[in-house]
C-alpha cells in the first residue's frame, strides 16, 4: 500500500467519526423531542486491494472505512403491539368516561338525587290516600308528580345532550383522522425524494412513525412499508392511504329519524359496524371513534328500545349488540321505561280500563238477558268499525270521578301532549231476546307498538311526549279519587281506586333489560339501574387500568430499544472523537514520513 492510499485510509477515518460524532449530537440534542428514533452510525470496511495470492490466502489492504447507514432503532414487534394496544386503551377510555358523565347525570340532579323525587311521590300518595278528600294532599301529590316527571325529562335531555356531543366528538375524530392520513401521505413523498439518493430521511420517518401512532388511537391499524420506502396503511381492514392517495373518510345520517352520523369509506361502507359487537377477542375493541359510535347509539333511545319479558332469543341478540352495548341509550330506556311504568300504571289506577265483552257483561249486569258475544260490534268516533280484540275502553263500572262540581270523568295524571286518553266511540249488540243495545263508549287511545318504530311516537307515555294533565294541576279536585254515586259512599271517596293505586308501588314486576331476572317494583328498579352502571363503570375502569399498565410496559420496552441515554451517547461521543484524533494523528504521521522519504530522495 503507497503513503498515498494511506492517506485516504486515513480520510475516511475522519469523516466516519465526524458522522459519528453528527450523529450523537443529533441525539443529544434530541433527547426530550415526542416520537424521536435513536439513530446509529453503521461502519463497514470498503473495498480491499488484492497485491497478490496464493492457494492459501489472499495478500489483501484495506482503503479505510466508510459510513453503510445511519438507521434508526426501532423494534417491529414493539411498535405493533403499542399500536393496538393505544387503540384499545383508547377504546375503553371512552366507554369508562361515558359510564362516569351517566353516573354523575343520575346520581345528581341540581343537587337533588333523582330517587328522592320517586319517594317524594310514592310518600304523596300514601298521604292522599289516608285523607282522599283533601285538596292539600291533592296538591302534594300533582306537586310530586309535576316535580318527578319535570326531573327525568331534564336527565334525560341530559343524556341527549351528552349523546349530541359524543355526535359531535365523532365528526372531530373524523376530522382528525384525515388529517393524519394526508401528512402521512406527505411525508411518504419526502421520504422516497430524499432517499432517492445517498441521505436517510430518519426526521420525517420519526414524524410518520408518531402519526401512526396517533391514528392507531383511532381505529384498529395495520401497515407496511414499500420498497420505496412509503408506509401503506389500513384502517379497520380497509385501505386508508395508498400510495399516492388517501381515501377520506366520510359521515352521513345513521338512520331517517335522527341527526347522527355513522362513518363511512367513499364507497359507502361502513368504517365501524357497531352493529358486529366488540371483542378482545377477536380485536374489534380497538379506537376511540369505534367506541364512541358504541356509547352514543344511534337514536335517542326510549321503552320500546328494551324487549318485554317473553322476547325471542333474535329480539334479545339485537338488544344486546346494538341499545344493550350502548351506555347512553341504555340508560335512556330504562330511565324511560321507570317512568312509563309509573305514569301509565298511575293513570290505569285512576281512569281504569276494560275490554269490550268484559265491557258489555258489566253493562248488563242486572239484564236478566244474556248476550249474544257474536253480535258485538264498537266504532270509533268517525264511523269506522274497529277490531274489538285490539281495543280498550274506559272502565266506566269501577272508575271514580273528580270531587269537582261536574263530578268530571276521565281525567288523568299524566297526558300525552298530542294524543287524548279517549276518543268517544259506540258499542252495540243484542240481548239474547234480540233486543239492541247501543251505549256511548270512550275508547283507549292506545299506545303504538314498538314494531311501529317512530311512526306514531306521540301516542306513547315516553319522557318527550309527557306532561302533567293542565286539567288536574289548574283544579286539583278534578283528580277522580270520588265514587261515581255519591250518596252510596258515606266517605265520598272511591275505596278500589286508592287500593289500586297504592298497589302499584308494591308491585315486583319490573326487570331492567331482557337479560335481567330478578323483577323490581320502582323503588327497586331504580337502585338496580344505579347499582348497574355503577359495575359496569368498575369494570370499564379495571380495563382502563390495565391497559395503561400494559400500554407503559411496551412503550418502556419500545423506550429502551430507540430511546436516548444521555449518559450512553456521551460515551459514544468520546469514542468518536477519540477516533477522530486518532485518524488526524494517523494523517500526520503519515505526512512526515511522506515528507521525511522526499527529502531523503531529494
Amino acid at each position: 500500500m503507497s503513503l498515498m492510499t494511506s492517506f485516504s485510509v486515513g480520510v475516511t477515518g475522519l469523516k466516519t467519526a465526524q458522522i459519528g460524532v453528527n450523529t450523537t449530537a443529533h441525539n443529544l440534542s434530541n433527547l426530550n423531542t415526542e416520537g424521536y428514533t435513536r439513530q446509529e452510525v453503521i461502519d463497514v470496511d470498503k473495498i480491499y486491494q488484492t497485491i497478490s495470492s496464493s492457494h492459501i490466502s489472499k495478500n489483501q489492504f484495506g482503503l479505510g472505512t466508510e459510513v453503510a447507514k445511519v438507521k434508526q432503532n426501532r423494534n417491529v414487534f414493539y411498535d405493533q403491539s403499542y399500536r393496538l394496544e393505544v387503540g384499545r386503551q383508547a377504546f375503553y377510555k371512552v366507554q369508562s368516561d361515558t359510564v362516569k358523565e351517566v353516573e354523575d347525570l343520575m346520581g345528581e340532579m341540581e343537587g337533588v338525587q333523582f330517587q328522592n323525587s320517586i319517594n317524594d311521590l310514592w310518600v304523596s300518595v300514601e298521604e292522599l290516600v289516608k285523607e282522599p278528600d283533601s285538596i292539600v294532599k291533592r296538591t302534594s301529590l300533582i306537586n310530586n308528580a309535576d316535580t318527578f316527571l319535570t326531573r327525568a325529562q331534564d336527565v334525560y335531555k341530559q343524556l341527549v345532550g351528552y349523546q349530541d356531543s359524543l355526535n359531535q366528538q365523532v365528526l372531530d375524530a373524523v376530522k382528525e383522522v384525515n388529517a393524519i392520513g394526508d401528512q402521512i401521505l406527505a411525508l411518504n413523498k419526502i421520504i422516497v425524494q430524499k432517499e432517492s439518493g445517498v441521505e436517510n430521511a430518519n426526521d420525517y420517518r420519526d414524524q410518520r412513525n408518531l402519526l401512526l401512532d396517533q391514528l392507531a388511537s383511532y381505529g384498529n391499524i395495520s401497515y407496511e412499508e414499500d420498497i420505496d420506502g412509503r408506509v401503506l396503511v389500513n384502517v379497520e381492514g380497509m385501505q386508508f392511504v395508498s400510495s399516492d392517495y388517501v381515501y377520506h373518510m366520510q359521515t352521513a345520517d345513521a338512520n331517517e329519524q335522527t341527526s347522527m352520523v355513522k362513518v363511512i369509506w367513499p364507497t359507502g361502507q361502513e368504517v365501524f359496524p357497531v352493529s358486529q359487537g366488540f371483542s378482545t377477542v377477536m380485536d374489534t375493541d380497538v379506537g376511540k371513534i369505534k367506541s364512541m359510535l358504541i356509547a352514543r347509539g344511534d337514536h335517542k333511545a326510549t321503552y320500546i328500545d328494551i324487549p318485554d319479558d317473553d322476547a325471542t332469543s333474535a329480539e334479545v341478540l339485537s338488544y344486546n349488540k346494538t341499545v344493550g352495548s350502548s351506555i347512553v341509550m341504555n340508560t335512556q330506556a330504562e330511565l324511560d321505561r321507570l317512568v312509563h311504568a309509573i305514569t301509565t300504571a298511575i293513570n290505569d289506577a285512576l281512569c281504569p280500563n276494560i275490554g269490550v265483552e268484559d265491557y258489555v257483561r258489566g253493562a248488563e249486569m242486572q239484564n236478566a238477558y244474556s248476550v249474544d258475544s257474536t253480535s258485538i260490534t264498537i266504532k270509533d268516533a268517525t264511523g269506522q268499525v274497529v277490531n274489538q280484540d285490539k281495543v280498550l275502553v274506559w272502565d266506566a263500572f269501577q272508575a271514580a270521578v273528580g270531587m269537582d262540581e261536574e263530578h268530571t270523568p276521565r281525567v288523568e295524571l299524566f297526558s300525552r301532549q298530542s294524543v287524548e286518553r279517549y276518543q268517544k266511540g259506540t258499542i252495540s249488540y243484542k240481548l239474547s231476546d234480540g233486543t239492541e243495545i247501543t251505549k256511548e263508549v270512550y275508547i283507549y287511545n292506545q299506545e303504538a307498538a314498538p314494531s311501529d318504530n317512530n311512526k306514531d311516537k306521540y301516542s306513547r307515555y315516553s319522557l318527550e311526549q309527557m306532561i302533567v294533565t293542565d286539567d288536574i294541576k289548574e283544579n286539583p279536585s278534578k283528580l277522580p279519587f270520588s265514587s261515581q254515586n255519591l250518596s252510596g259512599n258515606a266517605d265520598g271517596y272511591d275505596a278500589e281506586t286508592c287500593t289500586r293505586l297504592t298497589d302499584i308501588w308494591k308491585d315486583e314486576a319490573y326487570t331492567l333489560n331482557p337479560n335481567v331476572l330478578t323483577k323490581h317494583n320502582f323503588a327497586e328498579y331504580y337502585q338496580a339501574m344505579i347499582g348497574q352502571i355503577a359495575t359496569i363503570g368498575n369494570e370499564y375502569n379495571n380495563m382502563v387500568q390495565n391497559e395503561e399498565k400494559l400500554v407503559n410496559s411496551i412503550d418502556d420496552n419500545r423506550q429502551t430499544v430507540s430511546g436516548v441515554s444521555s449518559d450512553e451517547q456521551l460515551v459514544y461521543l468520546i469514542q468518536f472523537q477519540y477516533a477522530y484524533t486518532a485518524s488526524a494523528r494517523y494523517i500526520t504521521t503519515v505526512d512526515q514520513m511522506l515528507e521525511h522519504l522526499l527529502n531523503k530522495l531529494g
